[in-house]
């Protein structure tokens, strides 16, 4: 025959000390864990702002470099407005003859009036030759 202990109704209302190791385990687990989760949530999130910011920056200085680019071809342009303005031969004449004194040449001063006239004489099967004296 076994014997039961019954217990009182009054002990069952006691606290109970033996679970308070068990109670406080799991409370500190719990906290690990949500620290750990927080710590990954928050180094996520850094990381991702630091990402973030590197990207504007990349697209501001992308934007300045374009900008600078379609600046320098409309130099360019201009430029080459300008040469083309600045190399034009009548342009050149002027410049030439008001303050070099130079004047534009003669035909006989280059021979090819000479050269025309040798080459109209020639039979017109041949090439026209240069000039030689």
């Amino acid at each position: 025959m076994k014997i039961v202990r019954r217990r009182s109704k009054v002990l069952r209302r006691q606290f109970r000390w033996w679970l308070v190791p068990q109670v406080f385990w799991l409370t500190i687990r719990s906290f690990r864990i949500a620290l750990l989760v927080s710590v990954l949530l928050t180094a996520g999130c850094m990381t991702y702002l630091a990402q973030w910011i590197h990207v504007r920056h990349l697209s501001t200085r992308i934007q300045s470099l374009e900008q600078e680019r379609e600046q320098r071809v409309l130099t360019l342009d201009l430029l080459e407005v300008e040469i083309t303005h600045l190399t034009r031969p009548q342009r050149l004449e002027a410049l030439a003859v008001q303050h070099l004194g130079l004047s534009v040449p003669s035909l006989e001063q280059h021979g090819i009036l000479r050269l025309v006239q040798n080459d109209f004489a020639a039979p017109a099967t041949t090439l026209p030759t240069a000039y030689t004296e």
